[in-house]
């Protein structure tokens, strides 16, 4: 059995309003998901720094971190869930303007 690989995110080009905010959304969701694996990655951390829990305001920075890492890996290309989610989300699309939902 061949698999056919995905194209990157990066070849994926929204044209239109609707498709730009599509790929924002797919992009959003993707960085959630990231953010709730990375959280998942660190919750067990302890100490000084900045991914550790220790002083005031440690958790909140932690989670402000986790947020931002999880936005930029989605928005360099992330691990393709974005790519899936806009590609699901265009073809609904197409199918609704064509009345075929």
């Amino acid at each position: 059995m061949s698999v056919t690989p995905l194209p990157a995110a990066a070849s994926l080009k929204p044209t239109t309003p609707q498709a730009m905010k599509a790929w924002k959304t797919s992009q959003d969701f993707e960085a959630q998901f990231l953010k709730t694996m990375l959280e998942q990655a660190f919750a067990g951390l302890e100490g000084e720094g900045p991914m550790g829990g220790a002083g005031p305001g440690g958790e909140a920075w932690r989670s402000l971190l986790i947020d931002q890492h999880a936005r930029a890996i989605s928005a360099k290309g992330g691990v393709g869930i974005a790519a899936m989610v806009y590609r699901q989300t265009l073809a609904k699309l197409a199918g609704g303007l064509n009345g075929t939902r």
